[in-house]
């Protein structure tokens, strides 16, 4: 019945003793224990990926969706190239037969009007409009391939934003109008650009998990149209961002 009574106290005192005045009381046993388990425990890190900074594992993925803010492109970070090839892959540059042009728009959805337009022909491309990335023109054949002819140009915006960007590329058949030399007859265009197709490379990035120091790989991405003469074909690229944030908080 007392022990009962006790039980309910809410204002138990513990008791507690020390030996030697110590609260807690040590063994050689414990302490050569406690040595062995401290240095398995660094022999294991030692041993494991981490430590080396090998096989990497992603825990946490997030996908945010962002505005699409005034963005700076130039040799130094992007690049846009284009060949004229056949099946076989040969590049072609015949301006008796076509041009390729570059052009910039700021496209205002508010106003319904195009507030800036500029036209400008695509040139060869030369080592320095690769600045993003030398070893991609070393590595790989840039004949007759055209590049952007300017240094640098914005983008921002979609479609259904108040404000918008973007450039176009555009591959026409020879005018006489317009040509500086004379153009060939229809006839060898449409015979030139039957097994022809656009290929459009844009830079790239893939991610090798397993190289902790140096993740990031950088390539050509290429776009594949087939030219099909006389219709007027179209197709959009859209660029997309991607950050990484390692274990240091740092951005990539």
């Amino acid at each position: 019945m007392f022990s009962f009574f006790y039980y309910l106290d809410l204002f138990k005192t513990s008791v507690d003793f020390v030996v030697k005045s110590k609260k807690k009381f040590s063994t050689v046993f414990g302490s050569i224990l406690s040595i062995v388990i401290l240095a398995l425990i660094i022999l294991n890190f030692s041993q494991s990926d981490i430590f080396h900074k090998t096989s990497p594992t992603i825990n946490i993925q997030s996908i945010i969706t962002t505005p699409r803010p005034l963005q700076l492109f130039s040799k130094y970070n992007f690049s846009i190239s284009l060949r004229i090839a056949d099946d076989l892959m040969n590049s072609y540059d015949d301006p008796s037969l076509f041009s390729i042009d570059f052009l910039i728009y700021n496209l205002n959805n508010s106003r319904k009007e195009v507030s800036y337009y500029q036209k400008v022909p695509m040139k060869r491309c030369q080592s320095e409009d690769f600045q993003w990335n030398p070893a991609i023109f070393q590595n790989i054949n840039m004949t007759n391939i055209f590049c952007i002819p300017i240094d640098e140009f914005w983008l921002q915006g979609y479609w259904d934003m108040p404000l918008l960007d973007y450039v176009q590329i555009q591959v026409n058949k020879c005018d006489n109008s317009s040509s500086e030399i004379p153009c060939k007859s229809l006839a060898d265009m449409t015979k030139f650009f039957e097994d022809k197709h656009v290929d459009i490379f844009i830079p790239d990035i893939s991610f090798d998990l397993n190289n902790y120091d140096n993740p990031k790989v950088e390539f050509l991405r290429m776009f594949q149209n087939k030219i099909a003469l006389p219709f007027i074909k179209s197709s959009m690229i859209y660029l997309q961002k991607t950050q990484f944030i390692d274990d240091k908080g740092l951005q990539n």
